[in-house]
């Protein structure tokens, strides 16, 4: 027998049902009189706005979050069964011991997000039903509204390009789940369990990455503290970067741009906010999570460089080069990109040509508009 077709049975909700929904939740969660537990499967909750919400043990099972915000939510033991969080905004989430198997939260972003004994086995997905049937292995091709389960292999947590900043992951069944390109500074994976687990090209600065026991294949490409090499050169760096603003300040009569191509700017913490560094080259640069705040980068090349979740807020970036670059869950919302104005005439405008922008704040809203 033909399964339904998910979009069918989507449970839709209006703002003002949604709203009483989450009242009465808040009730019963406090044990106040009049309490009801949330049963929201398969709802149609996508951009749902839910920051700060009370929603521990609320039944989020197949429902359609996508893009959904959930800044700050207290979720504890929350079922999130199947659920489609891709691109949804769960910053700082309050998620202890909740059920997220199945889910999918590529895209998601997850900073600083506390998710101690959350269950991410892989599990079959779900399908909006009457009778809750649930999909078997043959069937897996079946899916609910929006949720692509083309790179999460049968039902395994696909965080492919999240950001987990700071997350504690502590004793999380993460067996088979995908971390391809996410973003896992400073995250806590003691005693997770992580058989079948890929990290391929993740950020893993601060994290005991020795302690996972894994295969240098479930490595690759990972992003990780930077080594001896990169440290002794930090000097040499920080005296370019004196040089680089010389250059600026004196209109190129006195020192030189400063090139770190393909060298690991992470060394330099924030010695570049607020300076003039105009025409930096840092292609290939590796400055994932650097702080570029109010720097002067007009016609600055960083072409292929990781910058992911770096910070431009309120940098001059006028004719900068972002071709290729990772760009994921950098801060752009307050840059200046404008077109340079050249001295030969004409202008250059700022080329992000084939860049990796998930979630990039400004032109994730550009794209939005």
């Amino acid at each position: 027998m033909a399964l339904p077709q998910p979009s069918r049975h989507r449970l839709l909700m209006s703002p003002a049902a949604l709203a009483a929904a989450l009242q009465h939740h808040q009730r019963f969660v406090r044990r106040q009189a009049g309490g009801t537990r949330a049963m929201l499967r398969f709802a149609q909750l996508s951009r749902a706005d839910l920051t700060a919400r009370l929603l521990d043990d609320a039944d989020f099972t197949g429902a359609d979050l996508g893009r959904a915000v959930l800044r700050q939510a207290s979720a504890a033991r929350a079922s999130f069964y199947g659920a489609n969080l891709s691109l949804a905004d769960l910053t700082l989430i309050q998620a202890i011991n909740a059920d997220l198997r199945g889910a999918n939260l590529c895209g998601a972003r997850l900073n600083g997000a506390v998710l101690d004994g959350a269950d991410m086995r892989r599990a079959l997905l779900a399908s909006a039903h009457d009778d809750f049937q649930m999909i078997r292995p043959a069937e897996m091709s079946a899916s609910l509204n929006g949720v692509d389960m083309s790179e999460a292999e049968a039902g395994r947590v696909d965080f492919s390009d999240c950001s987990l900043k700071g997350a504690r992951l502590r004793g999380a069944n993460l067996r088979g789940a995908v971390f391809t390109g996410a973003i896992l500074e400073g995250a806590d994976l003691t005693g997770a369990q992580v058989s079948g687990t890929t990290f391929r090209g993740a950020v893993l600065t601060g994290v005991d990455v020795g302690a996972l026991n894994l295969p240098s294949s479930s490595l690759e490409g990972c992003l990780l503290d930077p080594d001896g090499a990169a440290l002794a050169a930090r000097p040499a760096m920080l005296a370019a970067l004196n040089a680089a603003e010389l250059w600026g300040m004196t209109s190129g009569r006195k020192g030189r741009p400063a090139n770190f191509d393909g060298m690991d700017i992470r060394v330099l913490g924030n010695a570049m906010v607020g300076r003039t560094l105009a025409a930096l080259s840092a292609r290939g640069a590796i400055a994932a999570g650097v702080s570029f705040r109010g720097t002067q980068l007009q016609g600055s090349n960083f072409e292929g460089a990781d910058l992911r979740g770096a910070d431009f807020g309120e940098a001059d970036l006028r004719g900068s080069n972002f071709a290729s670059a990772w760009l994921s869950y950098a801060d752009l919302d307050t840059a200046n990109m404008e077109p340079l104005a050249l001295k030969e005439g004409g202008y250059k405008a700022v080329d992000f040509t084939r860049a990796v922008t998930v979630n990039v704040r400004r032109l994730a809203l550009s794209a939005a508009a």
